[in-house]
Order: structure tokens, then C-alpha cells, then sequence
């Protein structure tokens, strides 16, 4: 046993040992320069590759890597001309400017038809400012661009100010670059990263695919950010759309003061905001916030899921189709759907409709706390399943063609619960006190286990009702129908008519009377 223990303990040693630590002898050079890993030119005269123009600008026209060694300015014209493919231009923290006057010329220009081009680590100053919404334009027309866009051209860690046009356009790719001051459009591009631009006179940001950007056009009358794949960004202007996705935005924003604040084929998880517009504008939208002042909180052309939308004078949502989704208005529509609403609420104070649905309405709840005449708190112009609707005047709490296990409520509006065919399962109240108003608890076609319940109306009127309840404090009937009622109940707390139906079959009466003028299964 005490060998086995030896064993064991010297296992490790036995299988980890090393070779010698000591070095075989003195270490060769191995080393090599920046230059040699990296063989890189400086832009000046004399350099290979490299020529001055006459007015201290340089023109690069072989392939390489070049670097500037100091800040440069110029009176006119360009500050840099790549006229060469395959040219790699470290700015190295320098700045390129111009003081010309009128504004003329690039800051970097890439000349047509050239490729894999990539600028990095600087920055290129004009002469333009901007103020009380003018531009006073000066220095270069134009920051960087290229002749003949290409996907191969790359722009990195570049800062753009006071140019008189465009500040990067044309660029293939465009990462950690910022434009600030521009006549004309900011950054426009193939795919643009971790980027921003603001204070432009047209459109701030313009590619293909862009995340992670903002982009300001309030000085002037172009988008923030349009481009056919957006997120995680922020657009801003006056008077077009804020951010514009041709196809998808996922968490984005976009805000505009007479435009529409966010605009996309599809929104996920996004925001838009209106003055006078759509705040957010969509064919779907999910998850999404929409506001407008005078329209559509938000718009979904085909369906919104779990999304909400408010608006002060519009409708506060609209969309096709609707889960999950609230709408809020002050004086429009809170949410009107022209399909179906599923688990959906909308309010409004003024309005016609707190919640609208053109064809079905399932577990949704509608509001309307003031109530125009004809307002109702839940409109369906088919079946509403599951739903609640008040208002507080106007026409009706609910009102459906088909109500199922619904419940609708009026302070001094017409109708507690309207269904112009069926009511199953389904109560309606009305409080209204006018001695002047003729007002239903609920009405319907047909009336099965169901509720009504009127102050001075009728508490339930339907043409045949079965198995079904009403109530009136003082008005004429406690429920009424005009054809049948089968096992009911009527209630008149003033002593008058609790139940009147031309045949009434098992029924029976509360406070008040039966009028029936054939009675079956009665005493």
C-alpha cells in the first residue's frame, strides 16, 4: 500500500514535466517596424504616390497606405483627390480645411470608377454655419464623396463640419462617423454604423441598412434616416417623415413636427411622434408607440400586436386588424380596426367611438367618457364576443350586429347594450333620468339569458327573449317583447308594467304588472 501511495503522489510530477527553462542562447531579431507590417506613405510633396496641387491640396494616385503628419488647410478647391484604386488614408487625427469664400471643392474626393478605398481617423472642416435657420455657406462644398459609389469604398471614425452641401455621400460603408452642419444631405451610403448626423438641409442619413444612427434634418426639409433596413435609431425633421424604413425598423424613433414621425413596411418595438401627420405609420406593427396631434396616433395598414396609439383630435390607433393593442383619443376615434379586435381597449372623450371594429370584437373593452350624440364606448359592426363597452352619452355603451357575454353601460345615452340581431349571455344599463329620452337597458333581436336594467326606460326590449331579465325604476317596462318572451322576468319598482309581450310563456314578474295577451304556463 505505501508504494501505491508513492506511485500516486509522484504521478503528477511524471506527467507534467517540463524540458529546460534555461534559454538555448541569446534571442535573434525578430522585430519588424509599423512600416514594414504595414509599408505606409506620408501625404506630403516629395512622397511616393503622391502629389501637391497648387492650391496645398494633394492628389494620391498609386495604390497604398498613406497617412497625414499635420493638419492641412486650403483657400479652394479639394483637399485630398484619391485618383488611384487600393489606397488606405489614415488621417491620424489631423483635420483638412478650407477657408474659400464662396464654398468650392471636396474636403476628400474619390475619383470615379475607383474601388477598395478606405479613409479613417480625421476630420474635414468647412467654413459653413448655420443659424436662425439659414445657412451662411463657405469652405468646401462637399466633405468626402466619391465619383462612383461603390460597396468597396470605406469610411471610418470621420468627423464632417460646415460644409456647404453634402457631408459623406456615396460611401460604401460608413462606421463611428459624424456630420455636423451640412447644406445638403448628411451621410448617404450603402450600410452605415454607430453614426450620426445633424443640422442638415435635406435628408441627415440615406442607405441601404443602418443601425445604431442618428439623424437630424430639422434645419431643412428633408427625412432624418430613411434607408430599407433601420434600427436601434433616431430620426428628426421638420417637415417629412422623421425615420423611413422601405422595409423593416426595429427599435427605432422617429420624430417629426408636420411629417410623419416613423414610417416603415414593418415596426417592431418602435416610436413615432406627429404634429400633423401619422406618428407612426406601418403595414404591421408590433410592440409599437404611435402619437399625432391632429391624425392617426398610429396607422397599421394590415395589423398591429400589442401596440398603442394615441392622438389628440384623430383616431388614437388604426389598423386593419388589432391584438393586444390600446388606442386613445380626445376628441377622434380611440381605436377603430376595419377587420377584427382581439384583447383590444380603446377611449375616447369626445369622440364618436372609444373602440371601433368593422367586423369582429373579442375581450375588448371601449370607453367614451363624454360621448358625441351617436357615440357609443364599443362599436362592432358583427359579433362582439367578451366585451364591455360605456359611455357616458350619445347612443350606446355596446353597440354589435351579434353580442355575445357582453356588458354595456350608459349614464344618460340611449342605449346600455345595442344588438341589432342577437344578444346571448349579455346585460345592458342605462342611467338616464331625462323624462324626454326614450332609453333602452338593452335591445335586440333576439334576447337570450340576458340582462336590462333602465332608470326611466325600458330595461329589456327584444322581439323574442328567453330566459332573460328586466328591470325599470320608473319608466313603462320592465322588459318587453314584441313577439315572444319564454321564461322571464320583468321588474317595474313603480308599480307599472314589468313584462308585456304578445305571448309570454313561464314567465313571471317582480314589482309591477304582466301584460300579456297569451299566457302559457303562468298563473
Amino acid at each position: 500500500m505505501r508504494l501505491t501511495l508513492i506511485a500516486l503522489l509522484a504521478l503528477p510530477t511524471l506527467a507534467f514535466a517540463q524540458g529546460s527553462l534555461t534559454p538555448p542562447g541569446a534571442p535573434a531579431e525578430t522585430m519588424k517596424t509599423l512600416d514594414q507590417l504595414e509599408p505606409r506613405t506620408p501625404l506630403q510633396k516629395g512622397a511616393a504616390g503622391v502629389s501637391l496641387e497648387d492650391n496645398g491640396g494633394y492628389t494620391i494616385f498609386r495604390p497604398g497606405s498613406y497617412y497625414l503628419t499635420a493638419s492641412f488647410s486650403v483657400g479652394s478647391g479639394t483637399g485630398i483627390t484619391i485618383a488611384s484604386n487600393d489606397v488606405t488614408l489614415d488621417l491620424n487625427g489631423f483635420t483638412i480645411a478650407s477657408t474659400a469664400s464662396p464654398a468650392s471643392g471636396t474636403g476628400i474626393i474619390i475619383s470615379d470608377l475607383r474601388s477598395n478605398i478606405t479613409i479613417r481617423n480625421g476630420h474635414i472642416r468647412g467654413a459653413t454655419t448655420y443659424a436662425a435657420q439659414v445657412f451662411t455657406r463657405g469652405g468646401f462644398q462637399s466633405g468626402l464623396t466619391s465619383g462612383s459609389p461603390n460597396t468597396t469604398t470605406q469610411a471610418t471614425r470621420l468627423t464632417v463640419t460646415g460644409v456647404a452641401q453634402s457631408g459623406i455621400s456615396g460611401i460604401g460603408s460608413v462606421d463611428q462617423c459624424a456630420v455636423d452642419i451640412c447644406g445638403q444631405f448628411g451621410i448617404a451610403g450603402v450600410i452605415i454604423v454607430d453614426s450620426l448626423a445633424n443640422n442638415c438641409g435635406a435628408t441627415a442619413i440615406s442607405g441601404s441598412t443602418v443601425s445604431n444612427c442618428f439623424g437630424d434634418a430639422s434645419a431643412g426639409s428633408g427625412m432624418g434616416i430613411t434607408a430599407w433596413v433601420i434600427s436601434n435609431s433616431y430620426g428628426v425633421s421638420t417637415s417629412d417623415t422623421g425615420l423611413m424604413a422601405s422595409y423593416t425598423a426595429t427599435n427605432c424613433y422617429g420624430f417629426s413636427t408636420s411629417g410623419k414621425g416613423l414610417s416603415a413596411f414593418s415596426a417592431a418595438n418602435c416610436r413615432g411622434q406627429s404634429g400633423t401627420a401619422f406618428g407612426l405609420d406601418a403595414y404591421t406593427a408590433e410592440n409599437c408607440y404611435g402619437y399625432s396631434a391632429t391624425t392617426n396616433g398610429l396607422y397599421a395598414e394590415a395589423s398591429a400586436t400589442n401596440c398603442y396609439g394615441v392622438s389628440n383630435s384623430g383616431t388614437g390607433l388604426w389598423a386593419s386588424s388589432a391584438q393586444g393593442c390600446r388606442g386613445i383619443s380626445t376628441s377622434g376615434w380611440g381605436l377603430a380596426v376595419d377587420r377584427t379586435a382581439e384583447n383590444c381597449f380603446g377611449q375616447t372623450t369626445t369622440g364618436s367611438h372609444g373602440l371601433y371594429a368593422g367586423d369582429t370584437a373579442t375581450n375588448c373593452s371601449g370607453n367614451n367618457t363624454t360621448g358625441a350624440p351617436g357615440a357609443s364606448g364599443l362599436s362592432s359592426g358583427g359579433t362582439a364576443t367578451g366585451c364591455k363597452g360605456f359611455t357616458q352619452a350619445g347612443s350606446a355603451g355596446l353597440r354589435a350586429t351579434v353580442a355575445e357575454n357582453c356588458q354595456g353601460t350608459t349614464t344618460t345615452g340611449t342605449y346600455g347594450l345595442n344588438a341589432t340581431d342577437s344578444a346571448t349571455n349579455c346585460s345592458g344599463t342605462t342611467a338616464n333620468t331625462d323624462i324626454n329620452s326614450i332609453t333602452y337597458g338593452l335591445k335586440t333581436d333576439t334576447a337570450l339569458n340576458c340582462k336590462g336594467s333602465a332608470e326611466i326606460g325600458t330595461g329589456l326590449f327584444a322581439i323574442n327573449a328567453t330566459n332573460c331579465s328586466g328591470t325599470s325604476t320608473s319608466g313603462s317596462y320592465g322588459l318587453r317583447a314584441s313577439g315572444t318572451a319564454t321564461s322571464c322576468r320583468g321588474t317595474n319598482s313603480a308599480g307599472g308594467v314589468a313584462l308585456s309581450a304578445p305571448i309570454a310563456i313561464g314567465c313571471t314578474a317582480g314589482t309591477g304588472t304582466i301584460s300579456a295577451t297569451n299566457r302559457y304556463n303562468m298563473p
